[in-house]
């Protein structure tokens, strides 16, 4: 029985008069949850009953109204069932316990061992253990040569391995180098797939792939019966990805899949891991040189970024021959240190390197190749494990990262940079002494290291969980509450994820994947996207809608110019005036790609207006791929573009205030970026693509976008005022 059905039997049986409309008045009460007008309508009898049924109730929570402007707000309601409000607790067996405190703490054993082993001399037990269990964890420092060797040997005993990275550059460099090694040629017997990159055929057997795209090709194909082997490499980073991946394989364990399962990590942060599958455990200890690490002895907190700069030209100008790799927290301080050290330095007695994840593959190989300077490479953590660069003999730990960080109560992922833990600083320390011995120098000081967490903590306890959720879903799991996991996500941010998924119809008013949610989960981009490009295809401007999305998904389009090269730098401000677009930046972009498509593609082009060239090509090749996925079409009506971004990204509306804009949801007080083509504007309503916080919040990629438009795109949630 319905709530409107028990409603109406509740006041039958009080013997009512229902004529002049007068259960629908009640009824429509109800259904706003309005219990102050319904208690002056009904006696205290009928309003008590009626009362205990809405608790009792799992349908609908009380509905929200957010004013949009005079005319227009938005309305909607959140079914209580779709909410979790625990997890089901997993107690590991009492003997496993036992098992793994004897195995742990036994250093003295450890102390008595070889002082290092090769990947060649554990293979034997890795094989032997792997015809014993379904699931083997193997920790081994970072440039033992697990990543490379294991899956390697493994194919002498399994014809089809996949191997996981948690980021792209590995899956590649790593797949690249592997083929190298086996002398064949790359996509043939050793291949990689990444994001709108495949490089595999069908002779491929060693397949490494970044987590996400795994995953996706989980939820296409519901199994992981195709391959014999899967490796989860690097499965100390923790990832919403890979706890998921965790999770589905602990699930499988007690299926009749016959896929065997290797972790491998490169911390001894592993009795979480031994717990939870109750596993065998292979330790490989690298070779490495002494090692001095040192610490600054004072400095002012906010100055890290120029004591980092100093330390390393007194390296290059006062120690001894070595390439030296420096830790920092991102594109914009690498590119300024970039900057700086090629000012001072010069390019005559060293060569300067960077390299971040939104680099191209291209680029970031430069690190690799041999040069008879000193290198000096700037990095991000991607170095830490990921990447193993040889002959660094020096590194330079700013002792800072860059760590996304999603607020419940802003409803936006905040990027801050925060202190490392003392997990990361000893993997980054380790990037030294591989070849001879090696120094590392900390900007913090001791009392700063002894106040660093042991470890960082999982993606999934500080980020966004909705795309992870969605995947879950999608994976066939509809009670998240009974999906095992290492560690469980907080249930408030579970529940906000829902709340989106639930408000964009990916999942039913019972929690349930809708058919629209699966579609979300197959494609490679994230929900917002994902829900934007599929609203395009039925609006017919999907080709307009795929160009500005595959230029929001890659880094930067112009180059970076020095504001010291006065002339240089006026005529690159005038070029970017060229693109200005009332409409907003999404369009800025769009224009910035027809353009450039106008004239066949040319890095002349590129040039002349202060692109990127390399991303532009990556752009391109996101359209390309995406225009696969979809299947449709090259026609698009350019009117509707803003009518698709607002299905998707409805969530991230902001109205204008006095000085600035609040956050339609959140009501988040937030500027415009001054990058925006909107800065200096002021329009009633804006739709974004992200936040980011400095001292105060900006919205990034702002564009106008009407009442009208949010009606007629959104009609579920946004509503003419009655």
């Amino acid at each position: 029985m319905d709530e409107k059905e028990a409603i109406l039997n509740i006041l039958k049986s009080k013997e009512i008069d229902l004529s002049n409309d007068f259960f629908n008045k009640i009824y429509k009460f109800v259904q706003d949850r309005d219990m102050l007008n319904l208690q002056k309508h009904v006696s205290e009898e009928v309003y008590n009953e009626i009362l205990a049924l809405v608790e009792n109730n799992r349908h609908f929570s009380p509905e929200q109204v957010f004013q949009i402007d005079d005319d227009i707000e938005m309305r909607y309601k959140i079914p209580k069932n779709l909410y979790i409000d625990t997890f089901v607790e997993y107690k590991p067996e009492k003997d496993a316990d036992l098992d793994i405190l004897n195995f742990l703490n036994n250093e003295a054993d450890i102390e008595d061992r070889a002082q290092y082993d090769s990947v060649e001399s554990k293979m034997d037990l890795i094989i032997k253990l792997l015809e014993e269990n379904r699931i083997v964890l193997v920790q081994g420092d970072t440039g033992c040569g697990k990543t490379t060797k294991i899956p390697k040997y493994l194919l002498k005993k399994y014809s089809n391995i996949v191997c996981t990275q948690p980021r792209r550059i590995a899956a590649i460099s790593i797949a690249k180098k592997v083929a190298k090694d086996m002398n064949t040629k790359i996509g043939k017997l050793v291949g990689y797939a990444v994001r709108f990159d495949d490089c595999t055929s069908k002779k491929t057997k060693l397949k490494y792939v970044t987590d996400g795209i795994l995953l996706k090709e989980i939820v296409r194909k519901e199994t992981l019966n195709k391959y014999d082997c899967l490796i989860i490499d690097e499965a100390h980073e923790r990832t919403i990805n890979i706890d998921i991946l965790l999770g589905y394989c602990k699930k499988i364990l007690n299926s009749n899949s016959k896929t065997k399962i290797v972790l491998m990590s490169a911390t001894l942060a592993t009795q979480k891991f031994i717990e939870f599958f109750n596993c065998p455990f292979v330790d490989i200890r690298h070779k490495i040189f002494p090692l001095q690490n040192y610490f600054i002895k004072q400095y002012e907190n906010e100055n890290w970024f120029e004591e980092t700069i100093k330390t390393v030209i007194q390296i290059h100008n006062f120690e001894p021959p070595g390439d030296i790799l420096v830790f920092l927290t991102g594109q914009e301080d690498i590119k300024e240190a970039f900057g700086i050290l090629n000012s001072e330095l010069g390019r005559e007695s060293c060569e300067i390197l960077t390299i971040y994840s939104a680099m191209s593959a291209h680029d970031q190989e430069r690190v690799f190749l041999k040069t008879d300077k000193r290198k000096i490479i700037l990095s991000t953590n991607i170095c830490e494990t990921s990447i193993t660069i040889e002959n660094i003999v020096y590194v330079v730990d700013s002792g800072r990262v860059k760590h996304m960080r999603h607020s419940n109560n802003l409803g936006m992922d905040i990027l801050e940079t925060v202190m490392i833990s003392k997990a990361q600083a000893k993997q980054r320390s380790g990037r030294a002494g591989r070849t001879k011995p090696g120094k590392t120098f900390r900007i913090y000081t001791k009392q700063d290291f002894n106040k660093m967490a042991d470890f960082t903590p999982p993606e999934i306890l500080t980020t966004n969980v909705c795309s992870g959720i969605l995947t879950i879903k999608s994976l066939g799991i509809d009670d998240l509450s009974t999906f095992d996991m290492i560690d469980k996500p907080k249930v408030d941010s579970i529940n906000d994820a829902l709340e989106y998924l639930f408000l964009t119809r990916a999942v039913d008013k019972n929690g349930k994947i809708t058919k629209l949610g699966l579609k979300m989960s197959s494609l490679p981009l994230d929900p917002n996207l994902a829900l934007t490009l599929i609203r395009s295809v039925e609006l017919k401007c999907f080709q307009d809608t795929a160009i500005i999305s595959a230029m929001l998904t890659i880094d930067q389009i112009f180059i970076d110019v020095s504001k010291e090269n006065k002339n240089l730098y006026k005529k690159f401000l005038d070029s970017k005036k060229i693109w200005y677009d009332e409409r907003g930046d999404f369009f800025v972009l769009l224009k910035i790609f027809k353009e450039w498509q106008k004239n066949n593609f040319s890095e002349n082009f590129s040039k002349k207006f202060f692109l990127s060239f390399r991303n532009l090509c990556q752009a391109k090749k996101i359209v390309e791929q995406l225009s696969k996925i979809f299947c449709t079409d090259k026609s698009s009506d350019i009117s509707k573009v803003m009518e698709a971004f607002s299905y998707g990204y409805f969530m991230n509306i902001a109205k204008i205030k006095e000085e600035g804009y609040f956050t339609v949801f959140k009501e988040t007080e937030c500027f415009i970026h001054s990058s925006s083509c909107l800065y200096k504007k002021r329009e009633n309503l804006i739709l974004y693509f992200s936040i980011v916080r400095t001292k105060k919040e900006f919205l990034k990629y702002c564009n106008v976008v009407s009442s009208e438009i949010l009606c007629k795109s959104v009609n579920h949630l946004f509503h003419k005022k009655k």
